[in-house]
């Protein structure tokens, strides 16, 4: 953790599962240090030790988020477009959602021009993994060369992330929670089916 002083103890680990947790359910802007000591079972003065600032708190579970996620777009590497759906499809659906709620709440408060997005370098080049799997399928002729291959991995990804992001409207449209297993199960087919369908279309 760049932003934390390089001593992984249980104390600074409480303290970030603290503040993911409290970021998750309340934002950045909701951040409030009382709430994450009280959680984590320590003081304010051993949280600034090990984080410095809560916009350190805040990068070290960025960083917690991004690291957390590599080997999701690890398994990507070679795959057809239908595969690489289908893996990044399953695998944001068995890791955490609080990482999806922690994603929505950075994307309500970000103000487009202003805002600093953290560790946007490290993140940019794990989403392009995804563009590259598009690239790769209009490259092989799986793909229309016509469409935006950068919208379509957009569109996807937004797909896989959407009902956590959004449980409020999963529940109005779809009568489920988010988290049902039916609802998930049926998540990942359909998306799964949408691929193929893009893919038959430019085979047809």
């Amino acid at each position: 953790m760049s932003a934390a002083v390089q001593a992984p103890d249980s104390t600074s680990e409480r303290i970030l599962q603290a503040a993911i947790k409290e970021l998750a359910e309340h934002g950045f802007a909701g951040l409030r240090t009382d709430r994450v000591v009280a959680a984590a079972r320590c003081n304010k003065q051993l949280l600034y030790y090990y984080y410095k600032s809560k916009a350190g708190l805040r990068d070290a579970v960025l960083e917690r988020m991004v690291s957390s996620s590599v080997p999701q777009w690890e398994q990507l590497e070679g795959l057809g477009l239908v595969d690489a759906v289908t893996v990044i499809t399953e695998s944001m659906a068995a890791g955490e959602r609080q990482w999806r709620r922690l994603l929505a709440w950075e994307g309500a408060e970000h103000v487009i021009g202003e805002s600093e997005i953290v560790l946007e370098q490290v993140r940019t080049r794990a989403w392009q993994q995804m563009v590259r799997v598009f690239e790769s399928a209009q490259a092989d002729g799986t793909l229309r060369e016509s469409v935006d291959a950068r919208i379509l991995a957009l569109l996807f990804s937004l797909m896989t992330m959407a009902p956590d992001t959004l449980p409020q409207i999963t529940r109005m449209v779809t009568g489920r929670e988010a988290s049902d297993p039916t609802f998930v199960e049926g998540l990942v087919d359909t998306i799964r089916f949408l691929a193929s369908r893009v893919v038959e279309d430019v085979r047809s």
